[in-house]
């Protein structure tokens, strides 16, 4: 099951309650919380689109490497930061070499201020575990 919104707060009640039930979080930001609260992990379309940094501090939460942990946050929370759209999504992959892209209606582009922020991103160097 996947909890969104407000209903992701309760993701140790809804665990603890459901045993054998994998919980899921759409809190993008929160995989370490979500785990050590009793969740299965998250789903997330930004981790769609950075698949290396989500799977990256999966692996190092599987590991119990908190200096990992500590390094991936700080990548997520600045995906987290760039806000949410499926313009900005369909940039993240123009940028990853994906394309051109199509959609069912209009979307609206990133401004280019956020194109250069998710260019930061894209381009940076991934961490060597990945």
């Amino acid at each position: 099951a996947k909890l969104s919104g407000v209903a992701a707060r309760d993701v140790g009640a809804f665990a603890a309650a459901c045993p054998g039930l994998k919980i899921y979080s759409g809190a993008d930001a929160d995989l370490p919380w979500v785990r050590r609260t009793g969740g299965a992990g998250i789903i997330s379309a930004r981790s769609a689109v950075f698949p290396e940094v989500y799977a990256g501090q999966a692996a190092a939460i599987a590991d119990g490497d908190d200096a990992a942990i500590a390094r991936y946050q700080a990548r997520i929370d600045a995906i987290v930061s760039l806000g949410e759209s499926t313009g900005l999504f369909k940039e993240v992959l123009r940028q990853r070499g994906f394309g051109p892209m199509a959609a069912r209606m209009p979307v609206g582009e990133p401004d280019p201020a956020t194109a250069a922020r998710i260019a930061e991103l894209v381009n940076r160097p991934g961490d060597p575990r990945v």
